[in-house]
């Protein structure tokens, strides 16, 4: 039972974790994972503690100890001092004591990355919340997925109108809490997507090169497809692999003996597979081949002493999220496409209104699904292809005590008082 001028009265009974509040009959029961649930429980514990050792001859001695997860991210504590302070007084108890290995799979987590980063933080745990202690998957979902959203559509026009509905968005709705969430993210997208129109000599399809004489910088999709299925290839075999690489600094941060070496095999094996291609094809010599053989022999060994039987179908997973990757030049190829049909049929109308009204119309749905699908597939890529090497799931998202207590319909604030 605790009793602080200006706070209400509310006890704990020990056996079944029952809160008793004043002038309420029935008790409050909460979760027993519930992070106020635990706060109090560490309250009492504390308070007993501090009164065992009053009677035995240590009056006036101070407690302080600093609670990480439940009431604040730990590089926030001074500010939770100084706030607890100001509420209720001086004398009060924070208690912090590092997490227990055997409570990680239950600690709060709570995302802490740059401004420009956070609007990616609601996608990056989207699917689940990365385990307490293992890699934050925000920095890296921030740096390619823009990327892959402008390599698909890759269109200077489109990249633009995307440009001018997000300003309207912003100008129309300034206060939505959504708007100001994902508009970074499609501002970083729409930047993305003029880069790879300028690189792809794109504007509105081959408006730009027709009117504007807009050259191809770098590649020109509609007649270098196999150049950008290498390329789209490529980037999945650098992010499959940098996400095993993440994964195996995770085991190591976590401590996984099996998981990191089921890694390091499936780095091996999919460089064994890769230079065994190589040799197939001809550029590499003989030597290489037998060392990528034996190489790819003892990776699947150790798969299948860590893995067991599912080893070697982990490898060949990889190897085919390796070409999940090919997406990225067909939605390119399909968007550039059908912009030069909806010219082409601009062009057949045999009217300029009527030319000018199905471009626009064939463009404006091209805009839309472009964009939609892009963001769609890359979004997957990430979640399916590049996450499940690295991200260790099962967290517990991060929620304030106050915010527990307010879910129970119980005062969150000190009842105010005279003065």
């Amino acid at each position: 039972r605790a009793e602080v001028p200006g706070w209400p009265l509310a006890s704990l009974a020990r056996r079944d974790e029952e809160i008793y509040l004043p002038g309420r009959g029935e008790p409050l029961r909460l979760p027993r994972r519930s992070a106020a649930l635990k706060l109090l429980q560490r309250a009492r514990d504390e308070a007993g503690g501090a009164e065992a050792a009053r009677h035995g001859g240590e009056q006036g001695r101070r407690h302080r100890q600093v609670e990480d997860g439940p009431l604040r991210p730990a590089d926030r504590l001074a500010e939770l001092r100084v706030s607890v302070a100001r509420e209720v007084g001086p004398d009060v108890i924070v208690t912090d004591r590092p997490v227990a290995r055997a409570e990680a799979g239950t600690a709060p987590v709570a995302f802490e990355n740059r401004p420009l980063l956070r609007p990616f933080e609601g996608l990056a745990s989207f699917v689940g919340v990365p385990r307490y202690g293992s890699i934050d998957p925000t920095p890296y979902l921030a740096m390619t997925l823009p990327v892959f959203i402008g390599l698909m559509v890759g269109d200077l026009g489109y990249g633009l109108v995307l440009l001018v509905a997000l300003t309207w968005i912003r100008r129309r709705w300034p206060r939505a809490s959504l708007v100001s969430a994902l508009l970074p993210v499609g501002l970083l997208a729409a930047g993305s997507t003029i880069v790879f129109g300028l690189l792809f000599g794109e504007a509105f399809g081959d408006l730009g090169a027709r009117f504007l004489g807009m050259p191809t910088l770098w590649l020109d999709r509609r007649e270098a497809a196999i150049d950008f299925l290498a390329l789209a290839v490529a980037i999945g075999a650098g992010q499959v692999c940098l996400g095993l690489v993440l994964g195996v600094v995770n085991a190591i941060i976590l401590r996984q003996r099996e998981t990191l070496l089921s890694r390091v095999a499936m780095l091996v094996g999919l460089a064994a597979i890769a230079a065994l291609l190589g040799w197939l094809a001809g550029p590499l010599p003989s030597s290489l081949g037998y060392l990528a053989a034996a190489a790819l022999v003892t990776s699947l060994a150790v798969l299948v002493g860590t893995l067991g039987l599912a080893g070697p179908i982990e490898l060949i997973g990889a190897v085919g999220n390796v070409l999940s990757y090919a997406r990225l030049m067909a939605i390119g190829l399909a968007s550039v496409m059908l912009a030069l049909v909806a010219n082409e049929l601009g062009d057949l109308a045999g009217n300029v209104l009527v030319g000018a009204a199905v471009v626009l119309l064939l463009l404006a749905l091209n805009v839309g699904l472009g964009f939609f699908d892009s963001s769609i597939q890359g979004l997957r890529l990430h979640y399916v292809e590049f996450f499940t090497k690295f991200v260790e799931p099962g967290g517990v998202r991060f929620a304030p005590f106050t915010s527990a207590l307010a879910r129970a319909g119980e005062p969150v604030r000190p009842a105010a008082t005279g003065g």
